[in-house]
């Protein structure tokens, strides 16, 4: 590991870096904050997918029906007002 004194955070690419890791086919950069709070993230989706393979695409998958279903759960309340008030 070492300094980077020049190059945003590959993470957040706000702060400046304030540490690189040179990989394989690339460089990752890390600033402090996202080295405290996203970089614990990132780790543990990587060890959860290696027991779970494909976990984080269901939870992506899930959490996209919930949002479906909350919006048409909406639109049916929404639309069934609506033909209460007609009524009235």
């Amino acid at each position: 590991m070492k300094s980077s004194n020049e190059a945003p955070c590959s993470f957040c690419g706000e702060r400046r870096a304030n540490a690189v890791w040179h990989g394989a086919l690339s460089e990752i950069r890390i600033c402090s904050e996202c080295a405290k709070h996203t970089l614990p993230k990132f780790m543990a989706d990587a060890v959860f997918a290696e027991f779970y393979p494909g976990a984080v695409n269901k939870k992506e998958r899930a959490m996209d029906q919930f949002w479906k279903a909350t919006l048409l759960l909406h639109h049916e309340f929404t639309y069934a007002a609506f033909l209460i008030a007609l009524d009235m």
